[in-house]
């Protein structure tokens, strides 16, 4: 096989740089074969730009699989949080209520995390849902709730 004209060689280089054609299609275009045109482009570097649309849907499923990562991680937390509530005889200690305020902060931050995401896909959050949710699980955590005054009653024992 007669080797390709430095004008078809220059032609398949800048269609494979343009990345709006594979290698099959701009072969169809310049006489190369497909092989031809991936050798070559290997050899002497040609590059590809990457997909945008490909890169940005990536980077959204990344976003949303740690976000959801993230509630598991908090959900465990909780839930370890209520089983030493309900072996322990006596009531939550300082310890108990800084982590109970450090949950309440990670729940408001990924309500933020998770309303910015379903926004980004149109999707409605009842974040008063979420809210009721979250108080009726720290009141079984401490039914008695928080003194008048906004004294804590855990942090006094202490």
């Amino acid at each position: 096989m007669p080797p390709h004209s430095a004008e078809k060689i220059a032609e398949a280089r800048r269609l494979w740089e343009a990345g709006e054609l594979n290698e099959v299609e701009i072969g169809l275009r310049t006489g190369m074969s497909s092989g031809g045109i991936r050798g070559r482009a290997k050899r002497e570097g040609w590059t590809r730009p990457r997909a945008p649309g490909r890169d940005a849907a990536l980077r959204a499923a990344d976003r949303v699989s740690l976000v959801t990562r993230l509630f598991r991680s908090f959900e465990r937390q909780i839930t370890d949080l209520e089983k030493r509530f309900a072996s322990a005889e006596g009531g939550a200690d300082e310890k108990d209520a800084r982590m109970l305020a450090v949950l309440a902060k990670t729940f408001e931050t990924l309500n933020g995390l998770k309303a910015e995401e379903d926004r980004k896909n149109d999707v409605a959050v009842d974040l008063d849902q979420l809210r009721q949710a979250l108080a009726k699980r720290l009141e079984r955590l401490d039914p008695g709730g928080a003194e008048p005054g906004g004294g804590d009653r855990a942090a006094d024992a202490g």
